[in-house]
């Protein structure tokens, strides 16, 4: 059997899990785009979705999944290749400073670095663990959204970047959200254990 190490914490067998029995899919989350965002996380979250994942991935996290997820799905995080230019945090950055918000402009500062270090790879994988649950269209525009606890989370110790899966998976530019068939699972299981021996230790 193979022991899955998380940073010495022993969870969940991924060696085991039948990329055919399975689903899974690439959640692809970015940084703020606007500035009224940045400073909600910051007062009101006291951090982005990219600090709660690698800072609170032992206590599992609450993430938007797509409409038809279900327990024992498999997550792929994929910190979006553009969540630090100047569209996102990249340009919130100027607009801190120009506001003379120290802050907020440190807050920024230390999100753009985090997310250009993250950008366009895939850094943790998880499992849902509950049902997912739907949140009604009046907080999130036009549409609901489902979110779930994804838990059984292992952080990458080394990242993988979208060039070495873009050959046999094309990430959606239109949604936050991949599927991936089988055979995709598979590949893509493979490659992040061979380049994280530390975290999958046979």
């Amino acid at each position: 059997m193979a022991e899955i190490s998380n940073k010495g914490n022993p969870i969940y067998d991924y060696s085991k899990v039948d990329p055919y029995g399975t689903q899974a899919f690439i959640t692809n989350f970015t940084s703020p785009t606007d500035i009224e965002e940045l400073e909600y996380f910051l007062h009101d979250q006291g951090g982005t979705n990219l600090d709660m994942l690698i800072e609170d991935y032992n206590e599992g996290v609450e993430w938007s999944v797509h409409n038809r997820a279900n327990i024992g799905n498999i997550v792929f995080f994929m910190c979006a290749k553009t969540s630090w230019d100047t569209r996102h945090v990249g340009g919130l950055r100027k607009i801190a400073r120009e506001e003379g918000n120290i802050a907020l402009q440190r807050f920024a500062d230390a999100q753009y670095q985090k997310y250009k270090k993250y950008a366009g790879k895939i850094l943790a994988v998880g499992q849902i663990t509950e049902s997912p649950y739907e949140i009604p269209p009046q907080y999130y525009g036009q549409r609901s959204q489902w979110f779930a606890l994804i838990d059984n989370i292992i952080l990458l110790s080394n990242p993988v970047d979208i060039s070495k899966f873009k050959d046999f998976i094309m990430v959606s530019r239109t949604s936050s959200i991949t599927k991936l068939t089988p055979s995709q699972t598979a590949s893509l299981m493979e490659m992040i254990q061979r380049d994280n021996p530390d975290n999958f230790k046979i």
